[in-house]
């Protein structure tokens, strides 16, 4: 694959005198986007919270249980309803991974994951916050409430 790269980098010079080669740019352009991102205060705290969420959703293998219950629910009715189409592919179970630090792909599939899976997500909150230790009650209601 290197090699590919380094021979279609060398057959573009080769063709254009003035273009030139950054080592690692999509690393280097990601690196900039989040550090911007995090420089502007309400980015910064909408990355907080879904941070919050994804800790405290998917920090116990019971509360990770609930959610996939929960979307296994959604998923089900939606198919009874005839909202939801079912077929080879679809209907994939979805998850919320940690967000990395420097990773801008996995913020986007974070999010995209949390759009597509978000009133089950919210099912396992409002579970939480019935049945959870205080401290967790307390992180559930500020990212219910955006007290941040």
């Amino acid at each position: 694959m290197q090699d590919d790269i380094n021979g279609l980098k060398n057959l573009i010079l080769k063709e254009n005198k003035s273009a030139f080669y950054v080592h690692c740019f999509a690393h280097q352009l990601q690196l900039t986007l989040v550090t911007v991102a995090k420089n502007h205060i309400n980015i910064a705290k909408f990355f907080y919270v879904v941070s919050n969420l994804v800790t405290v959703v998917g920090g116990s293998c019971k509360r990770q249980d609930a959610l996939r219950d929960a979307q296994f629910a959604k998923i089900k009715e939606e198919l009874q309803n005839g909202v939801r189409r079912s077929g080879q592919g679809l209907n994939q179970e979805t998850n919320l991974r940690r967000l990395g630090d420097t990773r801008w792909k996995l913020y986007y599939g974070t999010i995209l994951n949390l759009i597509l899976i978000f009133s089950a997500v919210v099912n396992v909150l409002e579970i939480i916050e019935e049945d959870g230790h205080s401290d967790q009650k307390v992180e559930v209601r500020s990212i219910m409430r955006d007290e941040y």
